[in-house]
């Protein structure tokens, strides 16, 4: 009898043992080529099962086998076998210097018991760990847990006799578990990044994929965070095959780990649980871990790209652009736009000729997380160098890091950084604060720019309309001639890339100019205000919302009165068909929509909305009236010397304020072509309605090659997009918010009054709440407006964001609460146009339809009427 000291249970714990020595002449260490039908019962189940493996010509790890022996003398001495630790050292130095030592007990693994996860294996790099690895699993089986657990299965610790398995060290990139027979006769995948304890252990569920007999993958969750190619699937169900083969008629639950291009088998065992039907729909808990652990990823590869103490990432005006997307609507947006897989975009490409020094930095700034259009700040900022600091790599160390260090300590300043955050129109002092002896020549560097971009706002407007518009009609028009179906697949997809490589090579990139003449001209001016005239920032930007109302030159505007000038009803739908037809029902950027023209319900309550409305035609007026007093204003009280600088940067934002809109208008024709093409590949493929708009488009080759090798994925984000919903986002992420993102929670609390930022000036009024978050269509939403306004009440219109299609409610109401736009947005632009006050960075949420609101836009508040 022996007395042992166990750590884990910290009490002395009594054995009997029947002999006292190892036979005579035991060998205690095999390698597996020497495990023999002698030797087999002693090296435990899961050496007995990996023995078999390895014979059978599977990946299995080389490794050795710890006999049963070893354990019997280490119960009844207290200590290891003479010799086993030099054994096993040299066993290490022949495996390549770092081993698993695994546990092997005569229980594990066979048909009736499987012990999955009850004993710990552990991973040795040093020698000097080899006897503590060794003695723990050996005293870890006589633990009080695993006493327990053996007391549930009708077993003592008495009838554990536990062997080893040495093996070579698998590093894995992924590891896993495999079950057979499930959901009838598929294999189930589980697995996680490196090591697969975890997943083991059941701390985390990790990864998913169900697998048919053929490898085809049938269903998955998680698989973007961790995907894996064809041929790694491919491995995993052929060495899967093959276990099923030795053991026949039982199922299996198989270890695997995957490095450098191989499936490696750890172990196999009976499956002696039923895992019952097995869905793998993934929960909005999932997806909110599957975000986090995407944004933790994004955060470590930011700051070893571009050298900057963190990450932080904004929805800015993109929750306005794109609010709710699928992978091709930001898929085409982070491609045409921001530059994807090392291709720039057109805001690349059109900077670049504006003079900014555009590096590979500022590839890739859009990024998908939680369902929504997030850029990095750093990313963004790196569109913005325009030569100070001299290099790239001091840029990100000096203004990126402050950017960053601003949002850090104020959120809000995250969004519309181009508006206050970036400095892009420094004094002397500014730079001499930040750069000391080299303010001078880099405050030289900025007023070449500034004259390189007067330069260029001089000439775009001509060359835009003299040669980008004439291109952009006639690619359009030849386009149009196309006989979508007849064409095959291959011609299909051809013709869609020929489409989206016009958008971002020419059409994308003339909206890239006039937004950004439009935005630095805009910011100038409220700059101009402050530094020369004393403005403070709230009353700079009142004075720039004046200046930007009423404005000559936007398509959208020119449509809109065209169909309210119509003299019928009919007449007006038909020049709602030519000219606003391509207009989205949706967001234009979210490509999945349907567009007015095919949907003529839509169609009939947009013109509906502009014709109810009223004198459209004579609002604009009174802008254009209003703000052309506001110029003679501010003009006649400025001194000779500063009006004609005055005269140009007001006379630059206004033209290209509304030329951005314009350019939008035109080049979302083309994002109309490129849907049809979508539309009819999608039908051509079998693929469901819709479906083909959870692809992103540099997958659309494979979807063409192999269409069933998508489904999975299809499937899986359309879960995903279901459960976005519900992960409560913030407008800014910063890295320090990744761990507290949660689902939402219901909002209990009854409206009392809030307040946000000003957007347009416009009258303080008593209103009627129409919240069109709450209505699943636009007729819906024009009923409820038209019956407040026959009730002769003021309507005060909220939405998270707003869009083209909203333009007629906009016409309509005589406020707006717009929770993400800022003073440059398209909601404020628009509001700007027809006199409408406006306020934005208020929760939609909380106004609900039917609540009566004092509205201020001055006080940039908004009341409970009790």
């Amino acid at each position: 009898m022996s007395r042992i000291e166990t750590e884990e249970s910290g009490k002395a714990l009594r054995y009997n043992i029947e002999s006292s020595e190892i036979e005579a002449g035991r060998q205690l260490f095999y390698s597996f080529d020497q495990v023999d039908a002698s030797a087999i019962s002693r090296v435990g189940g899961k050496g007995a099962n990996l023995v078999k493996l390895q014979r059978a010509g599977l990946p299995v790890p080389l490794g050795f086998c710890v006999t049963t022996d070893a354990y019997d003398y280490y119960i009844i001495h207290n200590k290891l076998p003479d010799g086993l630790v030099d054994e096993i050292t040299k066993a290490k130095g022949s495996l390549g210097g770092k081993i698993a030592i695994r546990s092997s007990a005569n229980c594990e693994d066979d048909s009736r018991l499987s012990m999955a996860g009850v004993f710990q294996s552990h991973y040795v790099y040093n020698d000097d760990e080899i006897t503590d690895a060794v003695e723990q699993i050996f005293r870890q089986s006589r633990s009080k847990e695993v006493e327990q657990f053996m007391a549930l299965h009708g077993k003592s610790t008495e009838d554990v006799k536990m062997g080893l398995v040495v093996q070579a060290l698998i590093e894995p990139e992924v590891a896993g578990v495999i079950y057979t027979g499930v959901n009838g006769d598929n294999f189930l995948v589980q697995y996680v990044d490196g090591f697969g304890a975890n997943l083991v252990d059941g701390k985390t569920q990790g990864s998913s994929m169900l697998i048919d007999r053929n490898g085809a993958i049938l269903e998955s969750t998680g698989f973007e965070s961790r995907p894996l190619s064809p041929d790694t699937v491919c491995q995993i169900s052929e060495c899967t095959h093959v276990i099923e083969g030795l053991f026949s008629g039982v199922t299996q639950d198989i270890e695997f780990a995957y490095r450098d291009n191989v499936v490696y088998i750890l172990q196999a065992r009976s499956l002696t649980a039923d895992l019952g039907t097995v869905d793998l729909k993934e929960t909005p808990e999932d997806t909110l871990e599957v975000t986090k652990r995407k944004l933790r990823t994004l955060v470590v590869r930011e700051k070893q790209e571009m050298g900057t103490k963190t990450a932080i990432f904004s929805d800015g005006n993109y929750s306005e652009l794109l609010p709710r997307p699928t992978e091709m609507d930001i898929g085409v947006y982070m491609y045409v736009w921001g530059g994807s897989d090392g291709v720039p975009g057109a805001t690349q490409l059109g900077r670049s000729e504006m003079g900014y020094q555009i590096g590979k930095e500022a590839i890739g700034i859009i990024n998908y997380i939680g369902g929504r259009t997030y850029f990095s700040i750093a990313r963004y900022a790196a569109i913005y160098h325009i030569g100070f600091p001299e290099t790239r790599r001091e840029y990100f160390s000096t203004l990126v890091n402050e950017y960053l260090d601003a949002v850090q300590e104020y959120p809000e300043k995250g969004s519309y950084p181009q508006m206050g955050l970036f400095l892009q129109d420094p004094t002397l002092e500014d730079l001499q604060i930040r750069f000391g002896d080299r303010a001078d020549e880099y405050y030289q560097t900025h007023q070449a720019f500034a004259v390189r971009m007067r330069n260029f706002a001089d000439q775009f407007i001509s060359q835009f309309y003299g040669r980008n518009l004439p291109e952009m009609t006639s690619f359009i028009k030849a386009m149009q001639a196309f006989d979508l179906s007849s064409m095959t697949n291959e011609e299909l997809l051809n013709h869609g890339i020929r489409i989206l490589e016009h958008i971002r090579t020419s059409s994308y990139v003339g909206f890239v100019k006039a937004a950004r003449l439009g935005l630095y001209y805009s910011q100038r001016l409220q700059d101009l205000l402050q530094q020369r005239l004393g403005f403070g920032k709230d009353r700079a930007q009142e004075m720039y919302s004046r200046l930007n109302q009423g404005l000559d030159g936007s398509a959208i505007t020119d449509a809109n009165i065209a169909i309210a000038e119509a003299a019928t009803e009919k007449g007006a739908l038909h020049v709602a068909v030519q000219l606003i037809g391509h207009f989205s029902t949706g967001e234009m950027l979210e490509i999945r929509h349907q567009p007015l023209r095919d949907v003529p319900q839509a169609l009939h309550a947009y013109v509906k909305g502009i014709r109810q409305a009223g004198q459209y035609k004579k609002q604009f007026e009174r802008q254009r009236e209003a703000r052309l007093k506001a110029q003679q204003s501010l003009f006649s009280g400025l001194p000779d010397s500063e009006r004609q600088e005055f005269e140009g940067v007001v006379q630059s934002s206004q033209v290209y304020m509304a030329l951005r809109e314009t350019a939008k208008y035109l080049f979302t024709k083309e994002y109309l072509l490129l849907r049809d093409a979508l539309e009819t590949l999608g039908s051509k493929l079998g693929l469901e309605n819709g479906d083909i708009y959870y692809v992103y488009p540099r997958e659309l080759p494979r979807l063409v090659i192999n269409t069933g090798s998508m489904l999975h994925l299809i499937r899986s984000r359309r879960q995903a997009f279901k459960n976005y919903k519900e992960l409560d986002m913030p407008a800014v992420i910063r890295e320090s918010d990744i761990e507290t993102l949660s689902l939402k929670t219901e909002n209990t609390n009854e409206f009392k009054e809030a307040r946000g930022r000003f957007l347009a000036e416009g009258p303080q009024i008593e209103g009627i709440v129409v919240n069109l978050d709450e209505f699943k269509s636009l007729d819906e939403a024009r009923i409820v407006i038209e019956q407040y306004r026959k009730r002769g009440g003021h309507i005060i219109l909220v939405a998270t964001q707003m869009n083209l299609s909203h333009d007629p409610f906009i016409a309509q109401a005589s406020g707006l609460v717009i929770e993400n736009a800022g003073i440059v947005a398209h909601g404020a632009q628009r509001a700007r146009e027809l006199g409408k006050g406006a306020i934005g960075g208020i929760k939609s949420s909380l106004l609900k339809t039917g609540t009566k609101v004092f509205f201020d836009p001055a006080g940039r508040h908004v009341r409970k009427v009790e």
